[in-house]
């Protein structure tokens, strides 16, 4: 396991790496940090209050033990959606009420101030995962489906986009851009 503490949905915690190892779960941000990872798939689901509970004293206890000041998500450090718009952040990192929709009610994508306009963005990421369709749900491209173009900016040949690299956004759909060698998240473009 990549990670060293993995939050089920029940509450119970598992130790996975020991802390004093070096995890597999940031690309980049491995060797300063501590991975945990919560069962379950929070850009469609809402985590229960058990496991929410279970992960504000997890990390409440690794804050304390390595005076940590600062707590991050997987997509504040790599290119990714994790842990998923649905996810209580606030509510496991500084024990805030957790704000979930009503069952009833459809969450609706957030304002930008930056329309999502087709035309030339540049990548921010450091390394920004092109997959086959709009979403985490699709697989990663490989290095030899990109275009040639994509191929060039492709450095580590896993199927990714190096930062500054310029790409042609053809469509927008759910915060995802259709380029020519495929889908990226939107969160990591910049118009150009």
């Amino acid at each position: 396991m990549g990670y060293h503490f993995f939050v089920r949905k029940d509450g119970s915690i598992y130790r996975g790496r020991p802390e004093g190892v070096v995890g597999s779960h940031a690309k980049g941000s491995n060797s300063d940090s501590i991975g945990i990872c919560f069962e379950g798939s929070y850009m469609t689901e809402t985590m229960n209050q058990t496991q929410i509970n279970a992960g504000r004293e997890l990390v409440a206890y690794l804050k304390k033990k390595y005076e940590i000041t600062t707590v991050q998500k997987h997509k504040d450090v790599c290119s990714t959606n994790c842990p998923g718009t649905n996810f209580p952040f606030d509510a496991i990192v500084n024990g805030a009420v957790a704000s979930t929709p009503a069952p009833s009610q459809t969450p609706t994508a957030k304002p930008t101030s930056n329309e999502k306009v087709t035309g030339t963005y540049e990548v921010t990421a450091s390394d920004l995962s092109v997959r086959t369709g709009p979403g985490t749900g699709y697989r990663r491209k490989r290095h030899n489906e990109l275009t040639k173009d994509g191929q060039k900016h492709d450095k580590d040949k896993d199927g990714c986009l190096e930062k500054g690299t310029r790409v042609t956004v053809y469509e927008w759909k759910n915060g995802w851009a259709r380029t020519p060698s495929g889908w990226l998240c939107g969160d990591y473009l910049r118009k150009v």
